[in-house]
């Protein structure tokens, strides 16, 4: 199987030693920073001043979001939002997606990411290690499916 960019370690495409001292300064330009850190902390302080004062001037407009002081400390809280009506063009969107989605059995599914992924093999006996069911990898499927919905 193929490594996960997703879920990959990003740290580990970072160039290194000789390699980030060849390319620092034209990744800085590219990048538009500065290779001087005080620069760059004083940009980004002034860049925090901004959005902190941005957020002082519009928070009294907002009903939803306060800042309340509870046990001498401020909290923020913020309220339910009112519920919106279903547009009709989101009603349709849903209606042809629903219509273009195949109809396929959950516990067939199941099994067939199993056949691709193998991720029935990461499931042991808790006793010994041994699977208990001749089939481990229908029974996990046929486990899983009727908990699908306490998955999030």
């Amino acid at each position: 199987m193929p490594t996960s960019e997703r879920h990959a370690d990003p740290r580990a495409e970072l160039l290194r030693g000789d390699a980030w001292e060849a390319a620092r300064d034209s990744v800085a330009r590219a990048l538009d920073r500065s290779l001087d850190p005080a620069v760059e902390l004083a940009r980004l302080g002034q860049l925090l001043r901004t959005a902190y004062a941005d957020v002082g001037e519009n928070l009294a407009q907002h009903t939803t979001l306060q800042v309340v002081e509870q046990d001498g400390q401020p909290v923020v809280t913020l309220s339910a939002l009112p519920a919106q009506e279903e547009s009709e063009h989101l009603v349709h969107v849903r209606e042809q997606l629903a219509a273009a989605l195949p109809q396929v059995e959950v516990a067939a599914l199941l099994r067939e990411v199993d056949a691709f992924t193998g991720f029935s093999l990461a499931f042991t006996h808790v006793a010994d290690g041994q699977p208990a069911a001749a089939d481990l990898p229908l029974s996990i499927c046929a486990g899983c499916w009727p908990r699908r919905a306490t998955w999030g």
